[in-house]
């Protein structure tokens, strides 16, 4: 299912209840709890490698970005997968780190916590240009969202399963006390228009020309596309 940015306040970390933002009780827990939890996995789509890439492996990790064509018509939905995978064939624990090699990411409204997120800029930027350029707002700034409260927890810890994009995420609170929840690190996202940054914001759809989007992780992990907005066809 593909979701309107800007339009729709969307839960992006896919987890069936709003816990793991704190955990809940006010006694100390002396050891972690697990919540064991059956989750409906997306089948991941598959653009065929029409516009798509992939990171170097940081922690045993790879981050996938694909876009489902190079060149677009103007005001024609620009379809994005994001998906962040363990490489390794046996169950991976990575760190929650702060090493993100660009900031501004987002995933929607309601996506604070996440550990990896994407950014879309007009004209076509590197990897040594990209950092001192402000991203697109690609979602609705005017708007009032009313995100769950976990949509603002991060993990201090994730635990990847073998060869697969599901991990536990481990989440910290006070008192002392550890949760994980079993979640899918894999978003689909539709992007027709952006907001300029006055208030209110304006919203345009994306101009013909050429735009540079970014995908990256916590850990470091970054992958760059480009793709045209031509003319509108009759």
């Amino acid at each position: 299912m593909k979701h309107k940015i800007g339009f729709t306040a969307i839960i992006l970390l896919i987890m069936s209840t709003a816990q793991a933002a704190g955990c809940s009780g006010t006694s100390p827990v002396s050891t972690p709890s697990r919540i064991t939890q059956n989750i409906t996995t997306t089948q991941i789509i598959d653009f065929a490698g029409v516009n798509s890439g992939s990171s170097n492996f940081a922690n045993g990790l790879i981050l996938s970005l694909s876009l489902d064509a190079k060149t677009y018509q103007q005001y024609q939905d620009v379809s994005i997968t994001i998906d962040e995978k363990n490489t390794l064939s046996k169950t991976n624990r990575v760190a929650a780190a702060d090493k993100w090699p660009v900031r501004g990411l987002t995933l929607g409204p309601c996506s604070q916590g996440s550990p990896f997120g994407v950014a879309v800029y007009q004209g076509d930027h590197n990897s040594r240009s990209i950092s001192a350029l402000t991203p697109l707002v690609i979602f609705n700034p005017n708007a009032l969202y009313h995100c769950p409260a976990f949509a603002w927890g991060e993990g201090s810890s994730y635990d990847f399963y073998a060869s697969s994009d599901i991990a536990a995420i481990r989440y910290s609170c006070d008192p002392p006390c550890t949760e994980s929840y079993d979640t899918q690190l894999y978003r689909e996202l539709s992007l027709t228009h952006y907001w300029d940054g006055s208030y209110p914001s304006t919203i345009h759809s994306f101009e013909p020309g050429d735009y540079t989007i970014v995908a990256a992780d916590e850990w470091g992990n970054m992958v760059i596309l480009h793709f045209t907005v031509a003319e509108p066809s009759n």
